[in-house]
């Protein structure tokens, strides 16, 4: 597992920028899944390629309990 994952999973959550927008990300639980089974089918195979098995699943907190630091 990298040291981001462990970080991630220690805190509880984390925020993410995507397109400029700040997305906070909560309830991390690490999956290992070798069938890969929630990716979509060409991302399933490119990432079988390099043996990825273990994902970390997290869930979006809606815009209004989200209070920016």
């Amino acid at each position: 597992m990298t040291d981001w994952a462990r970080n991630v999973l220690a805190a509880g959550g984390c925020d993410l920028e995507i397109r400029g927008r700040r997305v906070r990300l909560t309830a991390p639980r690490l999956v290992h899944d070798p069938a890969r089974r929630d990716l979509p089918p060409v991302v399933r195979q490119l990432v079988g390629m390099i043996g990825v098995t273990e994902f970390l699943h997290l869930r979006t907190v809606p815009c209004a309990q989200h209070v920016d630091q």
